[in-house]
């Protein structure tokens, strides 16, 4: 049987795909002894679809027009954090979550609000993905839209696949990072990073 793929930006091609989804997923619940309608595989679809979001968008659209600057008017340091994160970890395609931080510091490539930085971070933690490899394109999505001095990323999360099965690990929790420019080489913006990342 062809399984049909789940289109980016087309609505109508998407609504189809998943029409045409939802017998195997009747299928593949039934065949681990899940009782299903096909309302209940429409669930489970939209539930896939929801905690995948981020494989069909382009993160980096949030980042497309920065506010330019001068870089003696920038702050040292720009940190968001706190970002809740949802996403499926990539070998076993069930849930992590957790919380993110994003920081840079702004140099004349310029600046965007807050907000469109949680959105990109969220976006791509939202995808069948590995933390590391999230935290990896977090700091290029704004390594290449703001060229900023330095840009970091810190994620830390619970993996289901860790916690509810296999080590059975209640409680254990992972963090991953990835840190470039100034914010790896200037020590005192490192530490306000790592300062920013334990009060948060």
């Amino acid at each position: 049987m062809s399984i049909p793929t789940l289109p980016a930006g087309d609505r109508a091609a998407a609504r189809a795909a998943m029409r045409a989804l939802v017998d195997p997923a009747r299928q593949v619940l039934e065949g681990v002894g899940i009782p299903a309608d096909d309302d209940t595989a429409r669930r489970y679809l939209n539930t896939l679809m929801e905690m995948t979001a981020g494989a069909r968008q382009n993160p980096d659209r949030h980042l497309a027009q920065p506010t330019p600057g001068d870089d003696r008017d920038m702050p040292g340091l720009v940190v968001i954090a706190g970002i809740p994160i949802a996403g499926l970890c990539d070998q076993h395609v069930i849930p992590y979550t957790g919380t993110a931080l994003a920081a840079y510091v702004p140099s004349s490539g310029g600046r965007v609000p807050p907000a469109k930085i949680t959105r990109m971070v969220q976006e791509y933690a939202a995808r069948p993905t590995s933390q590391d490899e999230a935290a990896r394109h977090i700091v290029a999505a704004l390594e290449h839209h703001l060229r900023p001095h330095g840009a970091a990323a810190i994620l830390s999360a619970t993996h289901s696949c860790m916690t509810l099965r296999g080590a059975c690990a209640t409680g254990a929790t992972v963090t991953t990072s990835h840190v470039r420019g100034d914010l790896a080489t200037d020590p005192s913006l490192h530490a306000q990073l790592l300062t920013a990342w334990s009060r948060s």
